[in-house]
């Protein structure tokens, strides 16, 4: 097939999706064979205005700014992807929607700050059709690697439905709940990590969002018999995401 047109984007966020795949040294030069970059500013200076086949978008929406140009992007790409949890979920920045972003600006920037235009952190779900989401703080390598794969196919990929509990057991870890009364948000979060932070003795805080699955209720239901109650959950769950994002599911879930 013709090479395929990407567009890669950031908006309000660390980059650090955009690095993963700066980090894919080995695979880049057989990529660039493949793709044509239309932007892609952490790796070229040559940016296109004209249409793409996909764009991926990394970053939540938290200024004006952000939202102009996610939907100039949007309009010119037949398919959009969120990359990385800010994009998927709000991220750090959304914090359940709590920080007033204007005390923020006060805060860290003083009088200075007062003259940026800032808007409460969203995912990109809020102002455009999102086709594909690849959550991940940041995302990981090999899921990035496949989902790019997946598009010179014509098709998204398949990640993880299972919990980050089910990676834990892969690697034959304790349970952190069990063993050390940890709040730990493995059994919530969909999985596809590794379990990189249980294994290293930290519990999961759910970075890369809820698990698709019917089962809420029971580990609900586990957590409280280990002393975790539901508020608890919710507070660590919204480290990453809006109210309207993994709010609504707990809510919902919950009950």
């Amino acid at each position: 097939m013709d090479q395929l047109m990407i567009g890669v984007f950031g908006l309000t966020g660390c980059a650090g999706d955009q690095l993963t795949l700066l980090n894919c040294e080995d695979e880049l030069l057989s990529l660039t064979e493949k793709v044509r970059w239309s932007s892609f500013n952490m790796a070229t200076t040559t940016e296109s205005a004209g249409r793409m086949e996909v764009a991926l978008v990394e970053g939540s929406v938290c200024q004006p700014d952000d939202i102009a140009l996610l939907r100039d992007v949007r309009e010119r790409s037949n398919a959009l992807v969120a990359l990385g949890t800010c994009a998927c979920f709000g991220g750090i920045a959304a914090m359940d929607g709590r920080l007033d972003p204007a005390v923020l600006e006060d805060a860290v920037y003083g009088q200075e700050g007062r003259q940026f235009e800032a808007l409460r952190a969203q995912p990109l779900s809020t102002y455009v059709q999102v086709d594909f989401m690849l959550p991940g703080c940041p995302v990981e390598k090999e899921q990035l690697l496949e989902t790019v794969a997946s598009l010179l196919k014509g098709s998204f990929p398949e990640i993880p439905r299972t919990p980050v509990c089910a990676d834990c057991v892969a690697r034959e870890n304790l349970c952190l709940v069990i063993e050390r009364g940890e709040v730990c948000c493995g059994a919530l979060t969909r999985g596809g990590c590794g379990a990189r932070c249980p294994t290293l003795d930290m519990p999961c805080l759910g970075c890369r969002g809820p698990v698709e699955d019917a089962y809420y209720r029971v580990k609900r239901h586990f957590l409280g018999s280990r002393g975790v109650t539901r508020e608890i959950i919710r507070r660590k769950m919204l480290l990453f995401s809006t109210p309207a994002g993994m709010g609504e599911i707990l809510e919902r879930e919950f009950d």
